[in-house]
């Protein structure tokens, strides 16, 4: 009896080993229907009246943009002096006629979930036109509360239309729903026929972000999405700025998962994704490939 129990030992052990390792290497994920062929195909604003004049005056808006935001991006707010005069050229810029493409793109680094102050800039921005175009109504200045909160629009409307990253994109397009709410509110007595493409507006920008929604769910809002959807939309995706963020989540999904099967497809997609015809995609495949453990856990630090 006692001689059973030193040989059955070992083999129990070594079964419960190889169960061990099959479980730790496990099965790859499989792709859901948030990637299927619809959902990744390009999706874009339909077309509307614009609800802006046509720009008309030689100068750069994106580099008054870029100003814009770096004031505010500081994480101290200027003094409301300064906001009100920022707020004046934010209006000033709705009718120049330059806006280069990429604009703000250069100010967010090429990373997984990099630090970038600007995302913060755009967002105080929004929040200081949405405040003083209120305090304008309030004070029976009418017109001139629905002329900021147009060129609000504008701001992010060029946001979302010059850009590439994604990030820049959702943050954007929100935003660019605030500010037709704004509108609507503001106008809806004076000018009922800006008030009511305003909300023309925001029903298309609400229904463009419902199509979004399914692959923005994978590749910004969670931390640990399903990776084989990740791979589906980095190498399949109709949309650029999504292949794009869904490579860079790449990087980071390396060292979150305990699935050694979804760790070889990661790499195995990082690898063909090195490859890529488009020259953006090939430059994230790069930043996803270099990145390390150690940069994965600066990254959680921040």
């Amino acid at each position: 009896m006692r001689n059973s129990i030193w040989i059955i030992t070992p083999i129990t052990i070594i079964i419960l080993g190889l169960v061990l390792m099959l479980m730790w290497r496990g099965n790859p994920d499989k792709p859901t229907q948030r990637t299927s062929a619809q959902n990744l195909r390009l999706s874009e604003l339909a077309p509307l009246d614009p609800l802006f004049p046509t720009p008309y005056r030689p100068g750069s808006a994106s580099d008054t943009y870029r100003e814009l935001i770096d004031a505010f991006s500081q994480g101290v707010n200027p003094p409301q002096a300064a906001i009100d005069e920022h707020l004046k050229t934010l209006v000033d810029a709705m009718s120049l006629q330059d806006v280069r493409q990429g604009y703000l793109d250069e100010l967010v680094p090429l990373s997984p979930l990099p630090d970038a102050p600007a995302l913060r800039g755009m967002g105080e921005l929004v929040t200081q036109v949405v405040q003083k175009s209120l305090a304008m109504y309030q004070r029976n200045q009418q017109r001139e509360a629905i002329e900021l909160a147009r060129a609000g629009f504008v701001f992010t409307y060029r946001a979302y239309h010059n850009n590439h990253r994604l990030l820049i994109r959702d943050i954007a397009l929100e935003q660019m729903a605030v500010m037709c709410r704004q509108i609507q509110m503001l106008a809806r007595q004076l000018d009922p026929s800006t008030a009511n493409l305003a909300e023309r507006w925001e029903q298309v920008i609400n229904s463009h972000r419902e199509r979004w929604a399914p692959k923005l769910d994978q590749v910004l809002r969670r931390m640990r999405p399903n990776v084989a959807d990740v791979i589906r939309i980095a190498e399949r995706d109709e949309d650029s700025s999504f292949r794009q963020e869904a490579v860079l989540t790449l990087a980071r999904l390396k060292f979150q998962q305990e699935n050694h099967a979804n760790v070889r497809q990661i790499q195995a997609a990082i690898d063909r994704l090195l490859k890529s015809s488009d020259p953006m995609i090939r430059e994230a495949a790069e930043v996803a490939d270099r990145f390390t453990r150690d940069d994965f856990r600066r990254m959680r630090t921040m």
